[in-house]
């Protein structure tokens, strides 16, 4: 869901952290990021509503599983799935793959 790639950045930002250091992956932790547009706010974390309220994800194993099978979802489409170009050349100004499409 694309309205959901920042918090699903922060995620992988965590499961990366913790896969690299184990010594701290038996805990439960939080992402978040700070809004320089709203410092006030604090530490924006990620969460999810549950009953029209949000609830902080606490991160732990099975919320890093979950995060290490979208990943490997993620690379299998990348992977296996036809690429087509965007029929939008406007999109392609500033991508940094355009030389592969030749556009």
């Amino acid at each position: 869901n694309p309205n959901k790639a920042k918090a699903f950045q922060l995620l992988v930002y965590a499961y990366i952290y913790l896969k690299n250091n184990p010594q701290y992956s038996d805990r439960e932790v939080i992402a978040g990021n700070f809004s320089f547009k709203n410092l006030k706010e604090g530490l924006l974390t990620v969460a999810k509503s549950i009953n029209r309220k949000k609830e902080t994800i606490i991160i732990n194993k099975a919320v890093l599983n979950n995060v290490e099978e979208i990943i490997a979802e993620v690379i299998d489409k990348i992977m296996n799935e036809d690429f087509t170009k965007t029929t939008e050349i406007s999109r392609c100004k500033y991508c940094d793959y355009r030389s592969i499409c030749n556009r």
